[in-house]
């Protein structure tokens, strides 16, 4: 099973570094993508620096939990992907239920569930240095 795990965490941070190239370098088309309008250079700068950025260092908190086997490091990941999850919510509530806001917030429960198992995972391999 940790081997799946690890594995379902390194596929999350490549789609994290992945996301995060893409609004970095290609914000017009990833913002069209997702329904957002970018109007100006600082909506594009934001858009660039904030998600961008957020995306990029999810990827990389998660290759350190994953290289040095720290669950802080995951746990941290997941808190985090839980606010964008509670955010999403806020949204539903707000605004409505949208099949199109509903998809995302299920791959971000998917993506809190892994971090937290393969974190849990850890610190029990951590116990048992048979494993």
């Amino acid at each position: 099973m940790s081997l799946a795990l690890r594995s379902g965490c390194g596929l999350f941070g490549l789609l994290f570094l992945v996301l995060g190239v893409r609004w970095m370098f290609a914000p017009d088309a990833i913002a069209a993508e997702s329904g957002i309008d970018l109007l100006n250079s600082l909506g594009t700068n934001t858009a660039r620096g904030d998600i961008g950025g957020l995306f990029v260092g999810g990827a990389l908190v998660i290759a350190l939990g994953l290289a040095r086997r720290r669950p802080e490091a995951l746990r941290v990941m997941a808190l985090v992907v839980g606010c964008v999850a509670l955010g999403r919510s806020v949204g539903i509530v707000v605004d409505g239920f949208a099949m199109t806001s509903f998809v995302p917030f299920v791959v971000e429960l998917v993506i809190i569930a892994v971090l937290i198992a393969t974190a849990r995972d850890f610190e029990r391999s951590a116990d048992d240095p048979s494993k």
